[in-house]
């Protein structure tokens, strides 16, 4: 097992929510920024930065960290392998066909100290 802590700068997390906000949701500025301080950088510093501490790989610069995403992605690979589910790209992308498996199914295979978030 492997915990990832993805650490992005928090004005270009803001500039994100605002964006998906007004694009998607249709909401107003003055209420992503009041909603923003309200709750979620509160929520942020409370729970999901104190997390920070336990990760074995803090991946700065979040997803423009090249050299870390790869390293993560080769460690998963491994993993794969070592559990039978990676011999081969191609034997993998076959077997994943040939057995129809379903994104759901795919998350169930993965270890129980693993969640998937949502993307905001």
């Amino acid at each position: 097992d492997i915990k990832v802590f993805v650490d992005t700068d928090s004005d270009l997390r803001l500039a994100r929510r605002i964006k998906r906000d007004i694009r998607e949701r249709g909401r107003k500025l003055d209420d992503i920024l009041a909603q923003y301080v309200k709750t979620v950088k509160p929520s942020f510093d409370d729970y999901i930065f104190p997390t920070k501490r336990y990760a074995d790989l803090i991946v700065p610069r979040g997803g423009d960290n090249y050299v870390a995403i790869n390293l993560l992605v080769q460690h998963v690979k491994a993993v794969l392998k070592q559990r039978g589910l990676l011999n081969s790209r191609d034997k993998f992308k076959k077997r994943m066909r040939f057995l129809n498996v379903s994104k759901d199914k795919l998350i169930q295979l993965l270890p129980k100290t693993v969640t998937i978030l949502t993307p905001t």
